[in-house]
């Protein structure tokens, strides 16, 4: 009831909210509503024999969490208590042949019946002595919805008169540059014939470029300052497994190019030039460098595949290094064999530890540099204190 914008400007325009709420038991005032079956909640052993699967979908998704798994089973967990509720008022009331199995034929079910009928029956939510509204709030609820009546019929009345007047005058109006019927032949001037204006010279159409197709590499244009869609709103996949790593710079995943050829067009290069690249700051937006360094990341990994390295040689590679690491199932859809790869190409490379020992130099002179900066601050804080200690000078008459 609290969504006044969406509710009334999607949904229910033009219903009257007041008497809606009144038949459907709620009150006249707008605020939460309540459904009495919902006052006892059946058991979870009761909600798994509605869909005796859910056991084994709960036990697959604790061995690989999946947010798409966890959300259809709590989809599926709060339908089969609706159910249950549902069923358990309506049961005496109808005979089908469905209700005659498990878990509505079960004596838990029955039990779980009998408790939510004693709490409907002793629940006075829906007395209407105790939701009622005065006789003013009655009358101010009639006014608006006579109001909201009167807006529809008017609003409906002009649409239907200014459709009839609009064919009445269609009808009426003779038909282009044909002589009405009976109508006298014009008289005969020596009046001159004034020729006609000389019609505009045709203009040349402008030439447009053909638009860049995200799989024709032809008309692909890396020289232009404003790049695709396709190219300045690529986000490269997560890391999973070799195989989809793979695919995605080769050949490209959920319909989209290849990671190869946005980075061999859009990317730093002679192509684009000093113009922006697909994944720089000035095309994602001032402090965004994580595709910058995602792609610096894994750049080791799309050299070797440039070089002719499959998803089979990677994974020959973790097996001969790491036998461990590639024994694990898990640890190939999760993405951490791809993390580990990364790591064993980066320290193979001939500057590592080179890199390796300056980076470890630069962090040591910084820390120098931030205890010197401490010291000398600690010093000045101290001398500070020590002039305010002194006492203050006599004032001499």
């Amino acid at each position: 009831w609290n969504l006044e914008d969406a509710k009334n400007r999607s949904y229910t325009t033009n219903l009257p909210m007041e008497f809606t709420r009144w038949s459907g038991g709620h009150g006249f005032v707008r605020g939460d509503y309540h459904v009495p079956r919902d006052n006892v909640q059946p058991s979870a052993d009761l909600v798994d024999r509605v869909f005796p699967f859910l056991p084994t979908l709960r036990e697959a998704n604790r061995r690989d969490y999946s947010v798409w798994i966890q959300e259809t089973i709590e989809l599926l967990e709060y339908l089969g208590k609706m159910l249950l509720q549902d069923i358990a008022v309506i049961k005496d009331d109808i005979q089908h042949s469905t209700l005659s199995h498990d878990p509505f034929s079960h004596g838990d079910f029955d039990e779980f019946q009998a408790s939510l009928l004693e709490a409907i029956a002793a629940d006075t939510s829906h007395d209407p002595s105790t939701f009622r509204s005065p006789a003013a709030e009655i009358r101010l609820a009639e006014e608006r919805i006579n109001k909201n009546v009167e807006r529809l019929m008017s609003k409906a009345v002009v649409d239907i008169v200014a459709k009839v007047g609009g064919n009445l005058r269609a009808a009426a109006a003779p038909a282009a540059g044909a002589a009405p019927v009976n109508a006298p032949a014009p008289a005969p001037t020596n009046a001159p014939a004034v020729p006609a204006p000389a019609p505009p010279p045709p203009q040349e159409p402008r030439h447009q470029p053909p638009p860049q197709m995200p799989h024709d590499v032809t008309t692909w244009r890396p020289r232009r300052l404003i790049l695709p869609t396709f190219a300045s709103q690529y986000v490269p996949d997560d890391l999973t497994t070799v195989e989809k790593f793979v695919k995605e710079y080769l050949h490209g995943t959920r319909g989209r190019p290849p990671l190869k050829q946005i980075e061999e067009y859009y990317g730093p290069g002679k192509k684009r030039g000093n113009l922006p690249t697909w994944r720089s700051q000035s095309t994602r937006g001032a402090g965004i460098r994580k595709y910058d360094q995602l792609m610096c990341r894994r750049k080791k990994l799309y050299d070797q595949i440039d070089a002719g390295v499959t998803a089979d040689g990677f994974y020959d590679v973790v097996r001969r290094e790491n036998n461990e690491l590639f024994s694990d199932p898990k640890y190939q859809r999760d993405g951490t064999i791809l993390r580990w790869l990364i790591q064993y190409y980066t320290r193979k490379g001939s500057r590592y530890e080179e890199n390796r020992r300056r980076a470890i130099e630069r962090n040591k002179k910084r820390k120098e540099n931030r205890m010197i900066h401490q010291n000398h601050q600690n010093e000045d804080n101290n001398e500070l204190d020590d002039e305010s200690d002194e006492p203050p000078l006599e004032i001499m008459e």
